[in-house]
């Protein structure tokens, strides 16, 4: 690809790559104060609290995941190894803050690797950011939700993160859609 190409192939992929990860994170934490006790014993209640950030990691590792895969295709794969590093920090602070400590020290040591392999990115390519107060504001609105835990308030969150989710990612859906579509039509 030339390298025109190669941008807008690269912006392409990830902007649905994007709004399919945000659609996921929101989607989780809005579906699991209906689905977290028929999946978990109720032994592993204090697991709940936990369930956002870490799903919110979920977002940077696969964004730096994705990342990786461009360093990949630039044969510059030596970033990966030296961003990973920052794994230690899960080391570190369980002793000493337990629990919380591994959830929280995850998401933080994701997001330093993807801030990083972002900043180290723009060496080879940029990709076209634009900041989603819409999702922000609805993370926000799904973790007061989710943490209050009122019945009423989660099946209206999950209603409105629903139709975000789906209108977000429509153009990605027909994507996915339409050969699974085609093929019926044969």
């Amino acid at each position: 690809l030339k390298d025109d190409n190669k941008v807008k192939y690269y912006n392409s992929i990830y902007k649905d790559i994007k709004f399919f990860l945000k659609a996921i994170v929101l989607g989780l934490i809005a579906i699991m104060p209906f689905v977290f006790s028929l999946f978990v014993d109720a032994s592993y209640n204090d697991a709940y609290k936990y369930i956002p950030i870490l799903v919110i990691s979920i977002y940077y590792t696969n964004m730096s995941n994705f990342y990786g895969g461009i360093f990949t295709a630039y044969k510059n794969t030596k970033i990966m190894g030296s961003t990973t590093v920052a794994a230690v920090i899960n080391i570190i602070f369980i002793p000493k803050f337990g629990i919380y400590a591994a959830s929280f020290s995850t998401l933080i040591s994701n997001l330093i690797v993807f801030v990083y392999r972002r900043y180290k990115l723009k060496e080879y390519i940029v990709l076209k950011e634009k900041f989603n107060y819409v999702f922000w504001i609805l993370l926000v609105a799904t973790l007061i939700t989710y943490y209050k835990n009122n019945l009423i308030a989660n099946i209206i969150m999950f209603i409105i993160v629903l139709a975000y989710c789906i209108f977000t990612n429509m153009s990605f859906l027909k994507k996915i859609a339409e050969p699974v579509i085609n093929k019926f039509k044969k």
